[in-house]
């Protein structure tokens, strides 16, 4: 009866050699097409159509023989998801879809709090899913892409030395599956896509000692690693808050990997009260990356695990410090406005273990004519401006643009860095400043990566601890023999050349993630 209707009503005529299931099949399409239509002309007649919301989907033809596919490739058809009069932009969404994803996409879309969210995912919420292509790779061991799970306090466009590593393992790495979950700035929960890389924020309720606390972080962790299945876990460390969490839900066939960017120091009563969590994270961790090697034998709560410890170098991104066609004349103008001067420059977040009111103090000791250029900013800005209060030789220059950064380190003759604790772990801003050549002068820090990264007497010229008498002498010697500084300055870019650019530490981390979990 249906199909005699069909034939009789649909306008449609098809060539001789269509089937007759599969005319049925195109008259079925346009029956449906035109009951569409009826509908919603029903609904604009009668004055609902604006505040209706329409939502068609699709379903799979149940005949793949009408078709001619085989019940395989109909399965990997893509169908269509119309909602119409949504409220917001839907937007473009590569990730592999389901039916059970309609239902928590419409909640979303009207609004709708409710503590049963269905089984799905919403599309306005990426939640970390395994798309269905990767779990066909997955299942396929001749094509086995293996997942890395990276832990960071925070993640780009949020800036920072352990922000900057997890980026560039996560987007350097490219033959693994990376995905990073971190804090986010408030409240709420945000599923991001950063360069094809899932990023999953994490609301956070308040902040103590430095330390992000987030109430749903269990139950976010929990899911994502349901979800994802990853191979091993890198989690930046310190982190306390995330150590018990990891602990509890990690798998036991999950490698995990601490990177160990640096003791927690300076908290007192706090560290006693995390200290326990932290032994038992950095025993179940499969492996340790420390920054450099002079950290290993100082750091109290690794230096027992020598037999998992590795070391993996920060890096410098290169291209940032490179010299643009305007930098030439921007630099002239550098030396110029000083009259010539030698300048010492340092630069960095205004905290007191940066050392700069040693350097401020140390002025008073240097014979040769410099100018001092401070920049950056920070809480300890005013008491360094008053240290520097009639010093005519000290200019401080606030936060600098990237461009200006770059012009100053190259427009520099000496690198200030006078850190003197092991809070700077290794020192990403001395790799930057002896990749452009601007000689540094640095203390001895037991522990620290700093006297790995510049070599007294190769690369620069390294002194006591605290003596800015010595650190000004340093200065007057490199400054007072121009052979010298060239030595000093070719050596330094050298040494970041080859061992401290980003393309050397994602070779590195390749060679050490073949060891620790495998993958080509």
């Amino acid at each position: 009866m249906m199909k005699n209707w069909l034939r009789k009503d649909c306008p449609l005529v098809f060539p001789n050699d269509y089937s007759t299931e599969y005319c049925n099949y195109l008259r079925a399409c346009w029956f449906t097409d035109k009951a569409l239509g009826k509908y919603i002309k029903c609904l604009k007649d009668s004055g609902k159509y604006e505040k209706t919301v329409i939502v068609i989907l699709a379903d799979h033809e149940s005949h793949p023989v009408l078709l001619n596919m085989s019940p395989e490739q109909l399965g990997n058809c893509r169908l269509p998801l119309y909602i119409i009069n949504a409220n917001i932009s839907m937007g473009e969404e590569e990730r592999a879809l389901q039916q059970v994803d309609v239902f928590p996409t419409l909640i979303d879309l009207f609004g709708i709090e409710h503590e049963w969210r269905g089984v799905g995912n919403s599309i306005f919420r990426p939640t970390p899913r395994v798309s269905a292509d990767y779990m066909i790779r997955r299942a396929n061991a001749s094509e086995l892409i293996l997942t890395i799970l990276h832990i960071s306090k925070y993640y780009y466009p949020d800036l920072g030395g352990i922000e900057n590593v997890a980026q560039q393992l996560a987007e350097g790495l490219t033959e693994y599956h990376n995905v990073v979950i971190c804090f986010s700035h408030d409240k709420q929960t945000h599923y991001d896509k950063v360069d094809k890389i899932d990023v999953i924020r994490v609301g956070v309720l308040m902040s103590a000692f430095s330390q992000d606390l987030s109430p749903m972080y269990y139950a976010v962790l929990k899911e994502t690693i349901e979800k994802y299945r990853p191979d091993a876990i890198h989690l930046h460390c310190p982190n306390p808050f995330v150590y018990p969490l990891v602990l509890r839900l990690c798998p036991p066939s999950v490698k995990i990997i601490l990177h160990w960017h640096s003791d927690i120091l300076g908290k007192g009563l706090v560290y006693k009260l995390v200290k326990g969590l932290e032994r038992k994270m950095i025993e179940r961790a499969d492996y340790i990356l420390a920054t450099s090697p002079n950290y290993i034998d100082d750091s109290e709560p690794i230096n027992r695990f020598h037999e998992k410890i590795r070391v993996l170098p920060n890096a410098v991104q290169t291209m940032a410090l490179d010299l643009k066609p305007e930098d030439e004349k921007a630099i002239r103008e550098i030396r110029e406005r000083y009259s010539g001067k030698s300048i010492v420059f340092i630069v960095g977040r205004h905290v007191p273990y940066k050392g700069i009111d040693l350097l401020i103090e140390s002025e008073q000791y240097i014979r040769s004519d410099v100018k001092i250029l401070i920049g950056g900013n920070g809480p300890e800005t005013d008491n360094l401006k008053r240290m520097a209060e009639g010093k005519e030789r000290i200019t401080f220059l606030g936060r600098l643009s990237s461009d200006a950064l770059r012009q100053h380190l190259w427009a520099a003759d000496i690198l200030g860095f006078s850190s003197n604790t092991k809070a700077e772990a290794f020192g990403i801003a001395l790799a930057e400043g002896m990749y452009c050549k601007a000689v540094p002068v640095t203390f001895t820090i037991k522990g620290s990566g700093v006297n790995w990264v510049s070599v007294n007497n190769e690369t620069g010229i390294e002194v006591e601890l605290n003596n800015a008498k010595a650190y000004a002498e340093a200065i007057d010697k490199i400054i007072s023999s121009q052979q010298l500084k060239e030595k000093y300055a070719e050596a330094a870019r050298n040494r970041v050349l080859e061992m401290f650019t980003q393309e050397k530490a994602t070779e590195a981390a390749r060679e050490l993630y073949k060891e620790f979990i495998g993958g080509e």
